[in-house]
């Protein structure tokens, strides 16, 4: 059929059969159909949507558009992925404590855009980390360690590098047919059996509700199903900033301290890792009990045996030190203190204008192709129901000294949070499981 003759066929909110993606989206990826078509079809599908079994077959395309790898035993090959937020970090932990139950975890993992950090970006702050692998490099970490840090390669999924790019400027990123195909397009070409996602709600969250991230949750697992993967879905709460710190060295500094058995003040981070951790080696192991899995995994946090599996496996990846000071560069770098203008207890927290603060510091991206300083960013910060004076501050901001716009940016920074004269339960961290 003619491309418009498609278009026009989901336009009008007719299902398209898989010859029909097929020839359409093949297209798009080959060159023979232009980006004018392309937009025009993906606002088709924004405005119509997409059933179950079309978004699947848009994934099978999609993950048949390169490469695709493979395992002698794939049901013990297992990733996790999150839809994003601020002080998000557990992918850095989740691997290491997966790989040491014997669970392989080939981590195709993104980079910060937006108001979120990204894996990779966290991971290069690490003195000579390389996550931009050959893939017989990374195939050869895992078969070693279990697990590898990856960035997408050009072999993996051309299509949905086209779309997203088309997506971000056709105003059709919040489609979530699109979003389920682009999500497990990746994860499926890793050559998973099972898939942990960690589906997240709120201010700091690209899902403002809990019904909107129950309705993704939902597509997932069901188009999961239909590509013969096994997808489990956690809807966590994006209220307040996971952990006590957001930015890419300072992220890592703090999932270095769980690994050495340090949980004070993290008890949130260490609870949503161990809890999507333990279920990805459930799915592995159906046998073994996931709160046990869980006691396993708090114990090789404390003996060093996590910490241990990680510098094995960053060290293959080129990593020449694991040694990162908060303090450090004092001659380059303000710690500054931000208190409130009032005392009180927090009681709301705008997270995603405090994300959109590390960008402004350097320590994000406003389009894929800036510099970000690994160094800057957020610590000690607050947590809904903690009580802050002119003695207790919201948080503490890393910048370069002389960072342009600085009392603008500590300004905006109080500005995220909200103080109530009476102190307010936190959020609960995870409200649902879909499966």
């Amino acid at each position: 059929m003619l491309p418009q003759e498609l278009i026009r066929l989901k336009r009008d909110g007719s299902s398209l059969s898989y010859d029909n993606i097929k020839e359409f989206f093949q297209g798009y990826c080959d060159g023979t159909i232009k980006d004018y078509q392309a937009s025009s079809m993906l606002m088709a599908i924004f405005l119509q949507g997409m059933n179950d079994q079309e978004t699947a077959d848009l994934t099978d395309v999609m993950i048949k558009s390169g490469e695709r790898l493979s395992w002698p035993h794939p049901e013990f090959v297992v990733d996790k992925h999150s839809t994003g937020g601020i002080g998000d970090k557990t992918s850095i932990l989740v691997l290491p404590l997966v790989v040491c139950e014997g669970v392989k975890v080939p981590m195709m993992a993104g980079r910060g855009l937006g108001h979120t950090g990204g894996t990779l970006d966290k991971l290069e702050s690490i003195p000579g980390v390389k996550v931009e692998l050959d893939i017989n490099k990374a195939k050869s970490i895992i078969e070693k360690y279990g697990g590898v840090f990856m960035g997408q390669s050009a072999s993996f999924v051309p299509l949905d590098k086209k779309l997203y790019a088309l997506r971000d400027v056709t105003s059709t990123i919040e489609s979530i047919p699109l979003i389920v195909a682009s999500i497990l397009s990746k994860k499926i070409s890793e050559g998973i059996q099972y898939l942990v996602m960690d589906v997240k709600y709120g201010s700091g969250a690209f899902m403002k509700t809990q019904a909107q991230a129950e309705e993704l949750a939902k597509k997932l697992v069901q188009v999961s199903k239909l590509n013969k993967v096994t997808t489990v879905c956690y809807l966590t709460s994006m209220d307040q900033c996971l952990g006590r710190s957001a930015g890419n060295a300072l992220e890592i500094k703090e999932c270095i301290d769980i690994m050495n058995g340090n949980f004070e003040g993290v008890e949130d981070t260490l609870e949503l890792s161990l809890e999507l951790a333990s279920c990805m080696v459930h799915l592995a192991y159906p046998n073994r009990n996931q709160e046990e899995i869980k006691q396993t995994m708090i114990k090789n946090l404390k003996t060093g045996k996590t910490l241990k599996r990680f510098n094995e496996i960053l060290t293959c990846q080129g990593a020449s030190s694991f040694a990162i000071d908060n303090n450090e560069n004092t001659d380059m770098y303000d710690l500054v203190d931000v208190f409130p203008e009032s005392s009180g207890y927090i009681s709301s927290i705008d997270v995603k204008k405090l994300g959109l603060e590390v960008v402004a510091l350097g320590g994000g991206r406003k389009i894929l192709e800036d510099k970000i300083d690994h160094r800057v960013g957020l610590m000690n910060v607050g947590k809904v129901g903690e009580f802050v004076d002119s003695n207790n501050p919201l948080l503490k901001v890393k910048m370069k000294k002389n960072q342009p716009n600085q009392e603008e940016i500590l300004d905006s920074v109080r500005s995220c949070f909200v103080l109530s004269d009476k102190k307010v339960r936190s959020p609960r961290l995870i409200w649902k499981k879909v499966e």
